[in-house]
Formats: structure tokens, sequence, C-alpha cells
């Protein structure tokens, strides 16, 4: 299913890649044609290997940050599969009570983030409110 996925992935990549260097010929012809140059004179020499050249810059950039936020956002596989009894525990041994304003916890922070090397061990765990855990996690908000 894996392979499938990832060759849809690849044709849609190569069609997005196709009409983005289509749309880029189209406009470094009008830019062309308005200083005087035909591009059909000269062969489109400059203004295909420019939009290409442009249109894989762009792309690049795109799939890099793609890659990267899914790099930052996707620590699912860092998360035991026990991971709600963890939380329970937690959240139980902290009487319900937020770790910083004492108003009642509906969240478990890890103290040292996972993403830093941080695990799941209750020592590692502290029960917070809403409004805590998003002062400590301001992308949360």
């Amino acid at each position: 299913m894996k392979e499938i996925k990832d060759s849809i992935s690849a044709i849609l990549w190569m069609g997005l890649f196709a009409i983005v260097a289509a749309v880029l010929v189209t406009f470094f012809d009008k830019i062309f044609t308005s200083i005087g140059i035909n591009m059909n004179e000269i062969g489109g020499c400059i203004a295909y290997p420019l939009s290409i050249l442009i249109t894989i810059i762009l792309l690049g950039t795109i799939i890099q940050k793609l890659d990267n936020k899914k790099k930052t956002t996707d620590l699912s596989s860092l998360y035991p599969k026990n991971w709600y009894e963890i939380r329970a525990l937690a959240l139980s041994r902290d009487n319900y009570q937020c770790g910083n304003c004492h108003a009642p916890a509906i969240h478990v922070h890890h103290i040292v983030p996972l993403s830093k090397g941080g695990t799941n061990d209750l020592s590692n765990l502290r029960s917070l409110c809403e409004n805590c855990h998003k002062k400590v996690h301001p992308h949360m908000q």
C-alpha cells in the first residue's frame, strides 16, 4: 500500500512540476516579448531552462518545508501504546490539579520534550491545565 501511495505522490509532484514550469514559460515569454525578444526566434533557449530551474528550486523548497514540518510534528511514534494509561497515572498522581496554578488539569506535559530525548516516564510528566500548557507551548494556541 505504501508503494502505491508513493507512486501516486510522485505522479502528483511531476504533474505539479509540469504545471509550474508551463506557467513560468508563459510568464517569461510575456516578459521577453514586452522587451522585444521573440522566444520562437531564439528557440526558447533562455525561458525554458530558466523556468525549469526556478520550478526545481520552488518545488524543492516546498518539499523540504513539508518534510521538516512532518519531522517536527509527527511525534506519534514516540508515544507508547499504553500512553493513555501513563497519562491517567500522571493525572491521578497529581490529583488532577495543574502543577503551576492548581486549576483542574486536563493535559500531561513532558518536562523534557520527547523531541529532545525526553521519556514517557512518570518522572518526566507533569499535569497542567490548558492555559498553563499553552504558555509552555505557544504553538498550541
